[in-house]
């Protein structure tokens, strides 16, 4: 069951990042202003992943990512079960983050906006920095399989291992075709 609702989770995802939103004109490249804002609301959103604003900046990031043609971020479900481990509903903000991150860092670093190992890094980096802040919200603190992520990049081990994922999504998706 865990598997299916990771998949339909994707395929919403990656339907509604392929659906132009009507709130930004559609298909024109993206303002300086509203690249410096998305990321802005992406380093407010792993500042306070729960505060009063948080639902509207998710909503703006989501709109503007869908529609954006200039910044581009893919996502596979290699990290999906992640958001399946005590989170309840915040596992879908945080999939949402490591997204915004990804963007965050490919308008940071536009020589580097096709690398997509490097991207997907720093969306899980973004995530990380959400989820923490989040859990100090939390009884109990740290849990599941996200603070394996945590260990991972305190150690350095967490770029090796986002590549390994990574370069597996990519070569099953090559064998689904």
């Amino acid at each position: 069951m865990k598997n299916v609702r990771s998949l339909l989770r994707l395929i919403v995802v990656l339907a509604l990042l392929a659906t132009p939103a009507t709130s930004l004109g559609a298909a024109r490249p993206s303002t300086p202003e509203e690249l410096a804002t998305a990321v802005r609301l992406t380093a407010e959103l792993e500042r306070d992943p729960l505060g009063p604003n948080a639902g509207e900046y998710r909503r703006w990031l989501f709109a503007w990512l869908a529609e954006a043609p200039d910044v581009i971020v893919l996502t596979c479900p290699y990290h999906f079960d992640l958001f399946e481990s005590n989170l309840g509903n915040f596992g879908t903000e945080l999939m949402l983050q490591s997204l915004f991150g990804a963007a965050s860092f490919a308008i940071q670093n536009p020589s580097r906006a096709e690398d997509e190992p490097a991207k997907q890094v720093a969306g899980i980096e973004s995530m990380l920095r959400a989820y923490e802040n989040y859990i100090r919200t939390m009884p109990g603190g740290r849990r599941g399989p996200m603070d394996e992520l945590i260990d991972l990049r305190d150690t350095g081990g967490l770029e090796a291992w986002v590549t390994l994922k990574w370069n597996e999504c990519l070569e099953a998706m090559s064998k689904a075709r």
